[in-house]
């Protein structure tokens, strides 16, 4: 007789051989971030770090979430049709760059009304309090983030800064998220949490950027890009956004009883599996809307040569974004798939192929161009481009370049010098951009812009220069350039625009022939320290105003572009010795001869140096069409 198996060892359930029955020790709850802040107090659990997400963390969640916030409430964008009236026919047809991105026809479902933040691994409740074993970042990002919508709220309603509020701070027991003192190695989070974000009106504060990588200046930082992010949302777009955060944004909360399998949920998910490549995913998408056999094959062999193309998810996502023109969350590919379902199925995906592989010809040359300004067709303009922070320039880059070769095939020496000139102007256009602080919404909105005015797609079919000053979609708005002016006049915030302005700003005095690849690598160096050594004793001599000292040292003429090994070596040490080490940089920067030539540093030093940088900027950015 045929003994069966117990139904235990069929389902894979709990058997009497493995010890004592288990208890239901894991809690599995979809809540929304509202529900989730409204209702528990949190504290990290003792395996947990400290806070370390960076900005770009906090600008990857916010973006995330807007993008599908923004897909389905109306922002209302400045139209600039009514500045066409008066153009000419000859700027017309000087600004037709079409041939590239089609007008969108057909109609694709888009995001849900909803985001899904991801699982939260809670222990259950001991004395009111919910230790976070995995999702601290994120829930202390949200605090972070609700802190600045509330204080911006608190503005224009008080009712709506009070309710945001609840989400920030019990009125019975205290902030909900709280950082303890002791448990922790770095003991600043706790402190700065509160300082610098929870308590009411702080995190609209004007602070000084800190760059240390300490929790104040990760808190500082998040709280900078927070407001920077919503600055040019008006009053009821942040109540908006505030209520669809709260409503919309939703969490896997996972409540995990014992405390040894809660540390090892935290371990797997920060250090196991493998991402599934979207471009993989793609591929396959692609082989299925030919159909049949015979144009998959085809598809494959057009595939196949495109496979080597550099960087090659970055590039179909510019592809992706001159199709589609939408802003790209982390699915956007499979999205991208199912539009190509619909607006290429059969033979004209075969023919998308071949476009496809010509644009990939322009990325291999927009490639080449980012990494050696001397194999850059377009003077070191299109190189200039790469020195920027943000990518969102890439998709028109692309199509202009996609445009010059086509132009280069056909001999049309006029549309290839349009192209030349669109480059002349975009690298500017580009950093004043930068300059004004704008966020990847605005940046989306004006890139999208920017192609469909190259293409025509604008209403009447005709192309357009989009980077015109009195209509091109690249111009800054008035209270756009008055905050770029003032971040000209005053000193640089964020250290990546930093960076990247002065390395463009360095590439500007440089011919084509002569301008160094080593421009791009280039780190900053404060000539006067933020923080001096101790044995630094002339600075407290010629700068004995410590706010005023503070005040100057971001400050463009406190500021030179220098190689990283004579910036380690330079240290925080007086003038006298620092100037030693940039006197025998071996690789030559233009900007910091003039300072390399001083034998003093003093307020009137910086003060004169900015003003002289400032008016070339403004000078090379060209806002006013000067040039």
């Amino acid at each position: 007789m045929v003994q069966k198996e117990p139904a235990w060892e069929i389902l894979g359930g709990w058997s009497p051989f493995m010890g004592a029955k288990p208890t239901n020790d894991i809690a599995t709850r979809v809540e929304t971030v509202g529900s989730l802040m409204g209702r528990r107090l949190f504290q990290p659990a003792s395996i947990q770090r400290d806070f370390k997400w960076e900005a770009a963390n906090c600008v990857a969640l916010f973006e995330d979430i807007y993008r599908v916030f923004s897909a389905h409430y109306d922002v209302a964008e400045e139209d600039d049709d009514d500045n066409l009236l008066s153009l000419s026919p000859d700027d017309l047809q000087t600004g037709d760059l079409s041939g590239v991105a089609p007008e969108i026809e057909t109609v694709i479902e888009g995001p849900p009304n909803a985001y899904l933040l991801g699982p939260m691994y809670l222990a259950p409740p001991k004395n009111g309090v919910s230790e976070v074993y995995d999702g601290l970042q994120r829930l202390t990002s949200l605090t972070i983030l609700l802190s600045v919508l509330r204080d911006r709220v608190s503005l224009v309603s008080k009712e709506w800064g009070d309710w945001i509020h609840g989400f920030v701070e019990d009125a019975q027991w205290g902030y909900r998220l709280t950082y303890p003192v002791k448990s922790h190695k770095e003991t600043g989070t706790a402190r700065w949490l509160t300082e610098l974000a929870q308590k009411r009106g702080e995190s609209i504060k004007f602070r000084r950027n800190l760059e240390s990588n300490t929790p104040r200046g990760r808190v500082t930082r998040a709280i900078r890009e927070f407001r920077r992010l919503t600055q040019d949302m008006s009053a009821t777009e942040l109540t908006a956004f505030a209520e669809f955060l709260m409503t919309r944004v939703r969490v896997v909360a996972i409540q995990i009883e014992d405390m040894r399998l809660a540390r090892q949920a935290f371990v797997t998910s920060n250090q196991r599996g493998v991402a599934l490549s979207a471009v993989d995913i793609l591929k396959g998408v692609l082989m299925d809307i030919a159909g049949n056999d015979d144009r998959a094959r085809q598809v494959k062999d057009v595939w196949d040569r495109i496979s080597t193309t550099p960087d090659l998810e970055n590039f179909m996502s510019a592809v992706d974004y001159i199709e589609r023109r939408e802003q790209q969350g982390p699915s956007h590919l499979v999205e991208f798939g199912d539009y190509l379902a619909e607006a290429r199925p059969g033979f004209a995906i075969l023919e998308w192929m071949e476009r496809l592989e010509s644009l990939s010809h322009a990325w291999r040359l927009l490639k080449t161009a980012v990494y050696d300004p001397k194999q850059d067709p377009f003077d070191g303009d299109l190189w200039r481009l790469g020195l920027q922070n943000w990518n969102e320039w890439k998709p028109l880059a692309l199509h202009f370049i996609f445009v010059y070769q086509q132009a280069q095939l056909e001999n049309n020496k006029r549309r290839m010098d349009v192209v030349e000139n669109r480059f002349s102007d975009f690298h500017r256009r580009a950093m004043a951009i930068s300059l004004a602080g704008l966020g990847a919404k605005a940046r989306h909105a004006i890139i999208r812009r920017a192609i469909e005015q190259s293409e025509g797609l604008t209403g009447d079919g005709k192309s357009r220069n989009c980077m015109s000053l009195s209509y091109g979609a690249l111009r800054l708005k008035p209270t756009q350039k008055d905050r770029a002016l003032r971040q000209l006049s005053t000193g640089f915030d964020d250290y990546e625009a930093r960076v990247a302005f002065l390395r463009w700003l360095e590439s500007l005095h440089w011919t084509r022939e002569a301008l160094p690849d080593y421009v791009a690598g280039g780190t900053v160096e404060h000539v006067m320290p933020t923080s001096p050594s101790p044995d630094a004793k002339q600075w407290a001599i010629d700068f004995p105003d410590q706010d005023a000292r503070l005040g100057l040292c971001n400050m463009l003429g406190n500021l030179i572009l220098i190689d990283r090994e004579t910036n380690n070596k330079a240290g925080s040490g007086d003038f006298s010795e620092k100037v030693k080490f940039y006197r025998e940089m071996k690789q030559p920067f233009a900007m910091s001869e003039e300072v390399a030539q001083l034998n003093k540093w003093r307020p009137q030093d910086i003060v004169a140096r900015s003003e002289r940088m400032r008016e070339f900027a403004i000078e090379q950015l060209d806002w006013d069409g000067t040039e």
